[in-house]
């Protein structure tokens, strides 16, 4: 009977991945869910925390599909809870580091539900602090796979400084930051090509906050002849959606 639960539960999460290959992220998250069901009566709490970030990721995802204010933030609050669930089995179990990037996530969720600026301006400064930390514990384990899912969170998170920016100076901070993480991600070879390039996405919507176009290409001109990292700057990295690592 374990393995017959065992086949099902595998089952329900190819499923899964493949409904959040196709966009279809609201069958995504309740599959995710039913294999969650499956694999805590197994008792496997590093499995629970990543089928957790699985449906955190899919209900952050289907909220930006969403088709009215309401729906948006009921995703957007499951997807915050089903991030600060993974965060607290991770902890339990001993995960620091990834601990604190599932809270960063549920940070930046709840980010997307605050409209106070003032609010959004502090979460955006706990993300930032949770994923730096996260990331130096990725690294100094020479987790590199993760590390490069940190440092593309910590991109994410700081091109939303701009947004509430009062002064040149601060965007600029802001920037340069960014700038030196792609740069070492990139020097590092830390991650697959892809991660790299959403590095550098993220860094030139940045600069474009920044001065015109163009020193963030000078800075990393090596993928500058990247089609899909062009098309991604031109049409964005996913049918219209928001994206940040921990929604791939």
């Amino acid at each position: 009977m374990a393995g017959q639960v065992h086949l099902t539960t595998e089952k329900l999460i190819a499923q899964a991945e493949e409904k959040a290959r196709s966009y279809e992220w609201p069958t995504a998250a309740d599959q995710y869910k039913q294999a969650l069901d499956r694999i805590r009566a197994n008792n496997d709490p590093i499995q629970m925390g990543m089928i957790s970030d699985l449906i955190a990721k899919s209900e952050y995802m289907a909220a930006f599909q969403a088709n009215a204010r309401e729906e948006f933030d009921q995703r957007m609050k499951s997807a915050r809870d089903a991030y600060e669930k993974a965060s607290d089995i991770y902890e339990g179990n001993g995960h620091k580091a990834l601990s604190n990037m599932s809270k960063a996530r549920a940070t930046y969720s709840a980010f997307w539900l605050e409209d106070n600026p003032s609010h959004k301006q502090n979460l955006i400064a706990d993300c930032i602090g949770l994923v730096k930390e996260a990331a130096r514990i990725f690294e100094s384990d020479g987790d590199r796979e993760v590390l490069a899912q940190s440092q593309n969170d910590l991109i994410t998170y700081i091109s939303e400084v701009s947004s509430f920016s009062m002064d040149y100076k601060s965007t600029r901070d802001a920037f340069d930051t960014a700038v030196a993480v792609s740069d070492r991600a990139i020097n590092d070879g830390t991650g697959v090509k892809g991660e790299v390039s959403l590095h550098f996405v993220r860094t030139i919507n940045l600069d474009m906050d920044v001065r015109p176009f163009g020193e963030s290409v000078k800075k990393i001109g090596s993928l500058m002849f990247d089609p899909w990292l062009w098309a991604s700057v031109r049409y964005g990295s996913g049918r219209g959606e928001r994206e940040c690592s921990c929604c791939r």
